[in-house]
Formats: C-alpha cells, sequence, structure tokens
C-alpha cells in the first residue's frame, strides 16, 4: 500500500498499477490500518520531516472560518 500527500489517498499497486503519484510512500500493513483507524477517529494525515505520513490532530476552526461557513 502507498500514500500520496498530493492526493491525499491510498493506492494499491495490484489495483493502481503504474498509475500511482510519484510522491507516493510505500506503507506498511501495520501503518496502514493506524493511519485509516486515525482518520475514523478524526485525526488527520500530515507529513512528518522525514516525508513519512502521521497522525495529527486537526486545527481547531477559527470564528472567521465559522462564520465564512455561516454566510
Amino acid at each position: 500500500m502507498f500514500y500520496a500527500q498530493s492526493s491525499g489517498g491510498f493506492y494499491a499497486q495490484e489495483f493502481h498499477g503504474d498509475v500511482i503519484p510519484p510522491d507516493a510512500v510505500e506503507l506498511t500493513d501495520a501503518q496502514y490500518v493506524e493511519l485509516i483507524a486515525g482518520q475514523r477517529t478524526g485525526k488527520q494525515i500530515s507529513m512528518d520531516a522525514g516525508g513519512h505520513p502521521v497522525l495529527i490532530e486537526p486545527p481547531k476552526a477559527t470564528a472567521e472560518h465559522v462564520w465564512s461557513l455561516i454566510k
């Protein structure tokens, strides 16, 4: 399994073949399961300094952002 930051998507070589984005990084099965489980609990996937996907807490909404949604 691969994860590409450019698309925010997961890619399986068996399914996507050569159409995997060039910035995709290979994941172990355990990393893939951890990232999917983290997303289910509301976390977001970001990249660490080494270019590997990690889970982070989503940024808190600002008053300006909430107001723009209301408008």
